[in-house]
């Protein structure tokens, strides 16, 4: 029965490659790890730099935990050693919570497996599809015999899958709770901390009178006597952000070629020459010394960028503003009271982390926000129609027994005599690939819809990004998938008699279950074992590193591919879970393949997110609030269909599922609404209590302030020649640099993250950016002290240096 049952043959061909996969990659990890520490421990290179970019979200010094021991799995051992209250200290709460969602999925399957194996197991391998003829349409082999999809219709055995339900019901909703509750207690922890977010609010939508920094200043110190430190006015800086932009081009393509002409092939061919501008193919135009070219652009672009920044009162005002309070309870405070002149109210909310503030989006029209908002729906509604006739011809591709029996398709039945093995890589094998492939294209387009929106945080344009991947994958990957390989089954029975829809469903979803099995295989051993030889990284780097030469280039290089990410991990944790829980009680086997994947992905994550990956816009574990509701909405979703599934074979069993629907709805919002307030803002009296430092929130303005209105930092020469850095002399903030300035502006601080069109995951390591205000943190009496200057409105403020 094994070997000639399609769905097990698909399974065969997902398992044994997949295992090969694993353990050739793990050898070639274990091999790679110490002699390519800059994919592998990259965080540790970090550490030992003194530039902007060694610095994590909060100003503070990357870290990293101890180095790893020997063998193949001594990384693993010391990432697990570390502890998560280490890692939020070192590296944030959306890394820790991410792991800790993992490990949770890890432990709900790993009982699930055990309780399907004891209860279901038996219950449906004993029962009678099995030894039905082999023509029968009932009939079940291989590994589906210890499915649903082996129990007779009308069966009593239902009463068996009800009650393993509504366990495993009980389970997940106990888990989730618990550690929902846990991620408040993190969270209130987070707000009670020194934070740049816990000081400042950001204002959008003000009414038209308040057009500076003065005029918000005066209103919120007339609702917080003596509490506002400074506020600063959010002004169209678009035009200046350009020219930083060409400035930083300049820079590069200066850099690029003094280090060209330095080599010797280069210094034979003579000093780079080019026409320049638009006529560079204009036979007519005198070429020009190139690197005297681009450097003066570079002098022309900050002498206008300085220009323009001393003329920002001329900027128009974009009626928003970053309000920096003394302390965390007055702006905790700003962020929730109902505050408004007069009748009117205007948006407020504790600003994100200063690399995370969204500024290209607070700066857009709050008319246009609801214009970019339908489009994004927009497109997603289009996705999700056009998806299903995309799934349903891969999907055919898993029924060719099915097509070949009507006339349109009789033409593949040549295609199933070919041999069994390779039928069912067609079959079983071939649908989930092409699915996995096909489902990549929308997500990308959605990542840059979602970062056209007005959110005023990366943070948040990630969280919409991240339900957006959710509701298409939850048609794209589970719906579609199930709907297209049931009716596939029999469609000229569909075609005969439209209204044995429903009995032809209920018989045939339960086949369908190892399809989703395979496609949960073939990610937990694939993807997982990718993820971790970072095989993007491998690829790319060598390439980058032949193509850019420069001390820029190179820093460059050596962070691609760092930047963590979480919209899609949390979406595809969410994905899995529904297809693990979803077919717990209809395909138990599934149980296990779950908690392979999140056991592996648990153990490779926390090494990579421990040692490899950087985080600059942490948002305090924010998205782990939409996963959370992911979760419980996969969970409703699971027992929505299970009621309708086994209503068609059993009352009872219909009557107890049903009973679910409203138990998970209501635990749902009873975590919700216990938690999220707290989540949000903290708890107040342990805000109030919390010791405030009036003295490091004040260093926190520069940071807050608009990209555009941020002087260029002191210029470096990167160009990575070892006797021509940084030129002769110092000349109106061109060329060279050094002392304290240096110590600032070491590779050029970059300018403050901007929405990228890939949903909040920013090009942070951009080395033709802008500068970032400058980070500042806790300070001591030791520390050296550097200069940060915002604008001439803002005070001189003394911040530590890295």
């Amino acid at each position: 029965h094994i070997m000639v049952d399609k769905s097990t043959l698909a399974f065969i061909w997902a398992l044994v490659p997949g295992i090969v996969i694993l353990f050739v990659v793990l050898a070639l990890f274990s091999y790679l790890r110490p002699r390519r520490p800059i994919i592998f421990d990259f965080r540790r290179t970090l550490t030992t730099r003194d530039d902007i970019d060694a610095l994590d979200c909060n100003g503070q010094h990357i870290v990293t935990p101890p180095p790893v021991g020997d063998g193949w799995f001594g990384a693993f051992k010391a990432a697990l050693a570390y502890s998560d209250d280490e890692m939020v200290e070192s590296h944030g709460l959306d890394m820790v919570m991410y792991l800790r969602m993992q490990k949770v999925m890890f432990g709900v399957f790993s009982v699930a497996t055990l309780l399907t194996a004891a209860v279901l197991y038996p219950v449906y391998a004993t029962a009678g599809n099995k030894d039905l003829p082999k023509d029968d349409a009932s009939y079940v082999a291989g590994l589906d015999i210890i499915s649903m999809a082996n129990v007779p219709t009308e069966s009593a055995r239902y009463w068996a899958t009800a009650v393993v339900d509504v366990i495993l019901t009980a389970i997940v909703i106990s888990a989730m709770a618990k550690l929902y509750a846990e991620f408040a207690s993190r969270r209130i922890a987070y707000r009670k901390k020194n934070w740049p977010t816990s000081y400042a609010v950001v204002c959008m939508d003000l009414p038209a009178n308040y057009t500076n920094s003065k005029s918000v200043y005066d209103y919120f110190d007339g609702v917080f006597p003596g509490e506002v430190l400074d506020v600063n006015y959010v002004q169209d800086g678009t035009e200046i952000l350009n020219m930083k932009k060409l400035y930083w081009k300049a820079v590069s393509k200066r850099e690029g070629l003094e280090y060209k002409f330095s080599t010797p092939k280069g210094a034979a061919k003579g000093r780079p020459e080019h026409r320049p501008a638009a006529c560079g193919a204009c036979r007519g135009v005198e070429k020009v010394d190139s690197i005297e070219y681009w450097q003066g652009e570079q002098d022309r672009l900050t002498e206008e960028i300085r220009n323009a920044q001393e003329a920002s009162e001329s900027l128009a005002p974009r009626f928003c503003a970053v309000v920096i309070f003394a302390s965390k309870a007055a702006a905790t405070t700003a962020a929730q009271l109902q505050i408004g002149p007069a009748t009117t109210l205007f948006f407020r909310d504790l600003a994100g982390e200063p690399n995370a503030v969204n500024w290209p989006r607070i700066s857009m029209k709050a008319s246009m926000a609801p214009v970019f908002s339908a489009i994004s729906w927009g497109m997603m509604f289009f996705f999700i129609v056009f998806w299903g006739g995309v799934v349903a011809a891969v999907m055919g591709l898993a029924n060719l027994q099915s097509l070949a029996d009507t006339s349109a398709f009789s033409w593949l039945s040549p295609v199933l005599d070919w041999p069994e093995a390779i039928v069912g890589l067609i079959e079983g094998l071939l649908p989930v690939v092409v699915l996995i492939v096909l489902n990549m294209l929308p997500v990308i387009i959605m990542s840059i819809l979602a970062g056209r929106e007005r959110w005023h945080s990366l943070n948040l344009t990630e969280a919409q990004f991240q339900i957006y991947i959710y509701i298409f994958s939850l048609f794209a990957t589970f719906v579609y998938p199930v709907l297209g390989s049931a009716l596939l089954t029999d469609i000229q029975g569909i075609i005969n008699d439209p209204t044995s829809i429903p009995k032809i469903l209920a018989s045939a979803i339960p086949k369908g279950g190892f399809f989703f099995i395979t496609l949960v295989t073939l990610t937990a051993f694939v993807n997982n074992s990718m993820e971790l030889l970072q095989i993007v990284r491998l690829i790319v780097q060598p390439i980058f590193g032949w193509l850019f030469k420069t001390e820029r280039g190179r820093r460059k290089t050596e962070a691609f591919g760092s930047v963590q990410s979480f919209p899609k991990p949390y979406a595809m944790t969410a994905v899995i879970f529904l297809l693990g829980i979803g077919y717990s009680s209809i395909s138990p086997f599934i149980c296990v393949v779950s908690t392979v994947y999140f056991g592996l992905q648990y153990v490779f994550q926390r090494y990579l997110l421990a040692y490899t990956m950087i985080r600059p816009i942490d948002g305090g574990g924010i998205l782990f609030r939409g996963a959370f509701q992911q979760i419980m909405f996969s969970l409703f979703f699971k027992t929505l269909v299970m009621a309708s599934l086994v209503g068609v074979s059993s009352s009872f069993a219909a009557v107890l599922e049903g009973l679910l629907i409203p138990v998970v709805i209501i635990a749902n919002m009873h975590l919700r609404r216990k938690y999220d307030n707290v989540i949000d803002f903290g708890d107040f009296e342990d805000v109030r209590k919390a010791a405030d430092a009036p003295d490091l929130a004040k260093s926190y303005v520069p940071r807050y302030v608009n990209p555009a209105l941020v002087p260029l930092p002191p210029y470096v020469n990167l160009n990575g020649v070892e006797a021509g850095g940084d030129d002769d002399d110092v000349e109106k903030g061109g060329k060279g640099g050094g002392g304290e300035e240096e110590a600032v502006a070491k590779d050029g601080a970059r300018d403050a993250p901007a929405a990228s069109g890939t949903a909040g995951e920013q090009e942070w390591y951009d080395s033709d950016g802008g500068e970032a205000p400058v980070k500042g943190k806790e300070a001591d009496d030791s520390d050296e002290e550097f200069f940060a200057a915002a604008d001439e409105r803002q005070e001189e403020v003394v911040v530590k240096s890295p």
